[in-house]
């Protein structure tokens, strides 16, 4: 936001979140959704906002299986708008999974 010059406040008001939602985050852990539109926002890639300067993710998650750490390596190489693509895509095949 610095970089953009955007403060805190017009981004929660933009985005529709609730006052001082940001200050909060390194308190919580904010849903898919919400940082795909602050990365949306701010036009830059959701690894650019969930690393720190040293390039280190503020939160790390922890897949338990190959096939979840395989899945999560090509998240971080995609940019936001083809995650949310993969996000449309996982929800589709989760719901058509649980008609069977």
């Amino acid at each position: 936001m610095k970089e953009k010059g955007i403060s805190a406040k017009k981004l929660e008001n933009d985005l529709g979140f609730a006052k001082g939602y940001l200050s909060k985050l390194d308190k919580s852990f904010p849903t898919t959704d919400k940082i795909l539109k602050i990365a949306n926002y701010l036009e830059v890639s959701t690894d650019k906002l969930l690393k720190d300067g040293d390039n280190e993710y503020f939160f790390e998650i922890d897949p338990s299986g190959a096939p979840e750490k395989q899945l999560l390596e090509y998240w971080r190489k995609l940019d936001s708008k083809s995650q949310e693509y993969f996000l449309g895509i996982a929800e589709k095949m989760a719901s058509e999974d649980k008609r069977k």
